[in-house]
């Protein structure tokens, strides 16, 4: 089994970020449009149980986030390269 290399931006023509192309390069690396969105899903329905004060288990969101993704199918250079990107 081949193992991804870890996800990078694109630089731009001027020194800095170009996000579209950050964005299109994250989207081919993920496997397409519809993986990106899945992990956008997960990412904003990933919320911490809650008590009355404070977390139950202690766990942040992103914590939250990673085991679902993982749940879903999504290796780690998956998740990390989204996480890169928020």
């Amino acid at each position: 089994m081949k193992t991804k290399k870890k996800f990078k931006p694109v630089k731009g023509p001027f020194g800095g970020i170009d996000e579209q192309a950050t964005v299109d390069a994250f989207e081919d690396y993920v496997g397409g449009v519809e993986n990106a969105q899945r992990l956008l899903s997960i990412y904003r329905n990933s919320y911490p149980m809650r008590g009355r004060w404070g977390t139950k288990d202690g766990k942040s969101k992103t914590e939250v986030f990673c085991e679902k993704a993982k749940q879903d199918g999504f290796d780690d250079n998956d998740i990390d390269a989204f996480l890169m990107m928020q």
